[in-house]
């Protein structure tokens, strides 16, 4: 094989590893990006629990005894060991760091890129175009996911601090019943409006 063919092997493997790359890329562009709901478990930070999230600041969260809910416009922060309820306005500019906001405001700002390939799926990296663009101090999110684009595990770094999540049970776009993002106080709880 004369060196002109070994260069022309190497650049046909290479071209041939970026389009594989390009290809996984948008693969996984057509999966997330344009979701309106998400649900899953995660692990991870001190913290273990369950989400379901739909675009337009609509949650719940329950984490151990406490329930967090939002219906776009009220926040429900509720212990089930205290009886307590904590109600609140939704902040939609909220800085604080929030899983659901990599699928649903990250996803759609971030400029993307494939951090590594293997065969058993992709790690996606998704940068802060600029620091004055950044979501609640995030610079940058990496997702793990399988062949199959299904979410397996995420680090967050917000504020320079790495947050790694294991997720399981990662469903995309599920059907979700509005009362999911409401939350109805028990009878014999406290309720603390904060409004």
């Amino acid at each position: 094989m004369t060196a002109f063919h070994k260069v022309l092997v190497v650049a046909v493997a290479s071209a041939s590893a970026t389009t594989a790359a390009e290809d996984a890329l948008q693969q996984f562009h057509a999966k997330h990006r344009g979701l309106s709901t998400v649900s899953f478990s995660f692990r991870g930070n001190g913290l273990q629990g369950k989400l379901v999230a739909k675009r337009g600041g609509m949650y719940s969260i329950v984490v151990g005894d406490r329930t967090i809910v939002s219906d776009g416009e009220t926040v429900w922060n509720a212990s089930a060991s205290n009886k307590t309820v904590v109600v609140n306005d939704y902040k939609p500019v909220s800085t604080d760091v929030s899983i659901e906001r990599v699928f649903f405001d990250v996803m759609a700002v971030y400029r993307s890129s494939i951090a590594s390939k293997s065969p058993s799926g992709i790690v996606v990296r998704l940068d802060a175009p600029s620091v004055p663009v950044q979501i609640a101090g995030i610079s940058s999110v990496e997702i793990t996911c399988t062949k199959s684009m299904v979410v397996t595990r995420l680090k967050i770094v917000s504020h320079g601090s790495p947050s790694e999540f294991t997720i399981e049970n990662f469903r995309a776009n599920p059907k979700v019943v509005p009362t999911k993002f409401t939350f109805p106080i028990p009878k014999g709880w406290q309720a603390v409006d904060i409004r």
